[in-house]
């Protein structure tokens, strides 16, 4: 079969179908640039994702970081380095936010801008509004700007940046306890360096240093808890083991627990205690006592309200008896129920509550001999009494009726030597009868029942006594003075009694005074008594004269019976006076004192209890 060729095309025609030249290299220019381009965005392509691989790596290492960094310093420096040798940022800077001002205060810092950073960032102080660091702690976001140039924050920050070069900042909020409490600010010498996906994973590696602070937090308060912990099982077990009270802890009628006091209680070791069985930790209760002892226990265990503190006898190892006191309560131990007692040994203290109860029964017995022996001699003097009344005025009416009977009588044929005898036994019979009836007033005082109480005017009485003593004053000049004197609580026959012989007192040795002065009042701060100074506020009575006085050496004999300072031919008495006064005063629960001095007159005090107050 021959073969044809296909016709060929001259001229014209064939010239148009040719490409030309120019055309050919359009063309291929075409596809260079369209190559270029796609290489261009092939290249980009691989750079971001190197870019995205680079962060991601150190998302890692933070990571990494944020599980073993034993402090929250160490971790946050770590950070840093890495975000600035890893992450080509020209600083990396951690703050937190301090909660009692809201101001930052630094935590790690990195990078070559970190020495600028006091100048951008002042320690301790608070971010300026509208700053992208406030913005990321007051609206807990991530803050990204790409160009510091253009950024329309306070001048004064953006100004500072960009003098130092810094170009795009990317600030991150960290968060502790679900809240912000801090910040983590990148900045790069570049913009355009923080692409949505680098964002992304920048935000997730401020989540992971937000994990890290977290749990370093909750780590050091778990340390300090379980150091507290520590510490307070020390001391509680130093107080325990030094404790002066026995402690034990009985379950199962065992002793679980023991400390060396109760062991020293017991008489035996604390191995040896808890090594008992519970028949040999009961044995250690008093037979007697043991009953009760169980059912308490029981008692408690079972969430009966019963008294938690008691006492018993237990025996000690050597088999001698000693009295405890315990104070019990339930616990729980090793998860079950358990009697908590604390112990002291109270041996001493009940031998010597029976030596105070033998005391006290030998004591009664005492006071009941004691007593029959006062009521016989309160029968015997009541005896006495009755014959002094009788018996001894009889022969003294005798005595004064027969001498007046001679006076009267008799009187011209006796010499004068005769009835001057006469007088004298007259005299002589009368201060018999005085002190006999001071006798017997003294004796009543001292025997009668307590006085009752009643409201006394001690100016009226003062008053009234004054003018019975009138015979006293006969022929003699006496100016007396009378004070505003508060009542009184007391008897007022016993109260006139006292008043009556201090005033009898005063005139009688006031006598050789022309004119002589005689003062009734009140001392709202009198001179101390000798037993003791009165309590603050308290005043006393207080009488005085101008009279002889006397020497304050022998004023503790004042009122003691029959006791004078005086001779009986200078001052006539019967020394029972101020004994009467001094009882008086006494059985009103007050006191009676003087100061005097020789030839200066006296001055007498005294109290009536409560109501002596000014």
């Amino acid at each position: 079969m021959a073969k044809h060729k296909a016709p060929q095309r001259t001229g014209p025609e064939a010239a148009e179908d040719m490409p030309g030249p120019r055309a050919e290299v359009t063309e291929l220019q075409r596809r260079r640039a369209n190559l270029e381009a796609a290489v261009a965005e092939l290249r980009g392509t691989v750079t971001r994702l190197q870019d995205q691989n680079r962060v991601l790596a150190l998302l890692g290492e933070v990571n990494r970081a944020a599980a073993t960094c034993a402090d929250r310093g160490e971790l946050c420096r770590q950070v840093c380095r890495l975000l600035t040798l890893e992450g080509r940022c020209v600083l990396a800077w951690i703050a937190l936010s301090d909660p009692r001002g809201g101001v930052l205060r630094t935590e790690a810092a990195a990078g070559p801008a970190a020495v600028h950073l006091p100048e951008l960032h002042p320690d301790g102080a608070a971010p300026a509004p509208g700053e992208p660091l406030a913005d990321a702690l007051a609206q807990d976001r991530v803050v990204v700007v790409h160009d510091l140039r253009t950024h329309p924050g306070p001048a004064p920050w953006r100004d500072r940046a960009v003098a130092l070069g810094l170009r795009a900042l990317a600030a991150f909020p960290l968060r502790v306890q679900g809240a912000p409490a801090g910040v983590l600010a990148l900045y790069t010498g570049r913009t355009g360096r923080f692409q949505a996906e680098i964002v992304s994973i920048l935000e997730d590696m401020a989540a992971a240093v937000s994990l890290g602070i977290e749990n370093l937090r909750r780590e050091a308060e778990r340390n300090r808890a379980e150091q507290a912990l520590r510490e307070s099982e020390a001391r509680y077990r130093t107080m325990v083991e030094q404790s002066l009270q026995g402690l034990i802890v009985v379950q199962d009628l065992r002793i679980v627990f023991v400390n060396p006091a109760y062991a020293r209680i017991a008489g035996y070791s604390v191995e040896e205690l808890l090594s008992l069985t519970a028949e040999e930790a009961v044995a250690l209760i008093h037979p007697e006592d043991r009953d009760e002892v169980l059912r308490r226990v029981r008692a408690r265990l079972s969430g009966e309200d019963v008294p938690p503190k008691y006492e018993f006898r237990g025996i000690r190892r050597d088999g001698t008896v000693r009295w405890v006191e315990v104070s019990s309560s339930r616990i729980e131990f090793n998860g079950r129920p358990a009697i908590q007692a604390a112990f002291v040994d109270i041996t001493e203290r009940k031998r010597a509550e029976e030596e105070l109860r033998r005391l006290a029964g030998e004591l009664e017995r005492r006071v009941a001999e004691r007593t029959a022996e006062l009521e016989a001699a309160n029968r015997e003097l009541e005896a006495f009494t009755y014959s002094v009344s009788h018996d001894l005025r009889a022969p003294l009416r005798s005595m004064d009726g027969f001498s007046r009977i001679l006076e009267e009588d008799y009187a011209e044929a006796l010499p004068a030597e005769a009835r001057r005898h006469l007088a004298r036994i007259r005299d002589g019979a009368r201060r018999m009868g005085r002190l006999i009836d001071d006798l017997l007033e003294l004796s009543r005082l001292s025997r009668g029942p307590v006085p009752k109480a009643r409201t006394v005017d001690m100016g009226a009485l003062a008053r009234r006594v004054w003018e019975e003593l009138g015979s006293e004053r006969e022929g003699r000049r006496v100016e007396f003075s009378l004070g505003e004197l508060p009542p009184a609580q007391g008897d007022p026959d016993l109260l006139r009694q006292v008043l009556a012989n201090l005033l009898g007192n005063a005139l009688k040795f006031s006598r050789g005074r022309d004119p002589a002065h005689v003062a009734v009042g009140f001392d709202p701060s009198p001179p101390p008594p000798p037993g003791g100074p009165l309590p603050p506020g308290r005043g006393a009575y207080r009488v005085t004269d101008d009279g002889v006085g006397f020497d304050m050496r022998h004023a503790g004999m004042l009122f003691q019976a029959f006791q004078r300072l005086h001779r009986p031919e200078d001052f006539e008495g019967s020394g029972l006076g101020l004994a009467i006064v001094h009882r008086i005063v006494a059985r009103h629960g007050g006191r009676v004192w003087a100061r005097s001095e020789p030839g200066r007159g006296a001055a007498f005090y005294f109290t009536l209890g409560e109501r002596t107050d000014a």
